[in-house]
């Protein structure tokens, strides 16, 4: 049986490299006819379709090769939007955190700067794909649910970017290819609303602005009167303890704080310049004090070292008249509970009958008489 080499390659292809599966096919086409063109090797290809589920990293890889969109591909469009439903929550963002490093054959060019801009003009191509993606996702996931829109999201987010940036990564191998950073700082971006919702909540008893003043207006004024002090070489923490107080905020409040803050705010520019040493006093003096709260949850709440030390009267010792009264009277009830004769479920015992020798004598008596 004569096969031309394209028709094997696309027999290995369409197998995903399974060489049992190839001999299976060509054994099975064998008994029908000894020959096979391109055509029927496809048709016989579609027929044996070997469906796996890749990695995000192999889907990356193959949608991004220099030959997926090259003039010499025989994958169809169709087989191109498969890749999107490998995984069709995390390849478009793999697309849109990877695109970037890709070096796009339509732009190699022996000029330097002319490749580069290139470059450029069809990663912002990519860009606005990408961007008509996002808007499709928000019909699919939003309120409506057209989840009918996912091959038009499929092409948007992940075919057409690569069609455009399509060429392979500019450093070959798997590190190349990075996980996507939007999850971490969607779960950070997160944990911080709650945290700052918290904030804004205990601040409302002073301060009437919502979450949004707060974080806009308020935090660029009251953080820096909250770390200055702390950094200098005598530290003034009782201002920034009684500031706390004033906004009934509270010590983890303010290490939520620190994290909040962008630009000259950042933790590295205000946290981390301030001493070990202040920060340990810092510490030491506000779990000494008492503090206000503007709204308890059920905590439970540790005392002060001040509360600790105060001296508690003993009243073990001392009972009222009123406790004797009550005393008595349970050891009344307890008492009462313990006769177990008014039990029905207790079954007392009979009293002894009298011996057939005692009934004899006293019959004899009574004869006697």
């Amino acid at each position: 049986m004569k096969l031309d080499p394209v028709v094997v390659d696309q027999l290995v292809s369409g197998s995903q490299s399974d060489i049992r599966q190839v001999i299976n096919m060509i054994s099975t086409w064998k008994l029908l006819s000894s020959s096979m063109n391109f055509d029927q090797g496809k048709e016989l290809v579609q027929q044996n379709q070997k469906f796996t589920i890749q990695t995000p990293w192999t889907v990356m890889s193959n949608l991004f090769s220099p030959h997926m969109f090259g003039a010499t591909s025989t994958s169809t469009l169709g087989s191109k939007a498969d890749y999107y439903f490998h995984d069709h929550s995390l390849i478009p963002l793999f697309v849109q955190e990877n695109y970037v490093k890709c070096n796009p054959a339509k732009a190699r060019d022996s000029n330097n700067e002319k490749a580069e801009f290139k470059r450029m003009k069809y990663a912002s191509k990519a860009a606005d794909a990408i961007s008509d993606g996002d808007l499709v996702d928000s019909m699919i996931h939003g309120s409506q649910q057209q989840w009918g829109l996912m091959p038009l999201h499929a092409m948007n987010s992940t075919v057409r970017p690569a069609s455009f940036m399509y060429g392979g990564f500019k450093s070959f191998g798997r590190d190349t290819i990075s996980f996507p950073m939007w999850l971490g700082q969607y779960s950070k971006t997160n944990k911080n609303i709650r945290a700052l919702g918290e904030i804004q909540a205990k601040m409302r008893v002073k301060v009437s602005g919502d979450r949004d003043e707060i974080r806009q207006y308020y935090y660029p004024t009251l953080w820096p009167r909250m770390f200055n002090p702390l950094t200098e070489s005598v530290p003034d923490i009782d201002s920034v303890i009684n500031l706390l107080d004033n906004y009934m905020l509270s010590k983890d409040d303010f290490d939520v704080m620190s994290e909040l803050g962008v630009g000259d705010l950042a933790l590295e520019k205000t946290v981390k310049c301030i001493p070990t040493k202040n920060k340990t006093a810092f510490t030491r003096n506000y779990n000494n004090r008492d503090h206000p709260i503007a709204f308890s949850r059920g905590q439970v709440i540790k005392p002060s070292a001040a509360q600790i030390k105060a001296e508690v009267p003993d009243h073990e010792d001392v009972l009222d008249d009123e406790d004797d009264n009550v005393v008595d009277a349970k050891e009344e009830e307890d008492d009462e509970n313990d006769d177990v004769t008014a039990d029905k479920l207790v079954k007392q015992p009979k009293k002894p009958a009298a011996s057939k020798r005692g009934k004899a004598s006293a019959s004899r008596g009574k004869g006697s008489k």
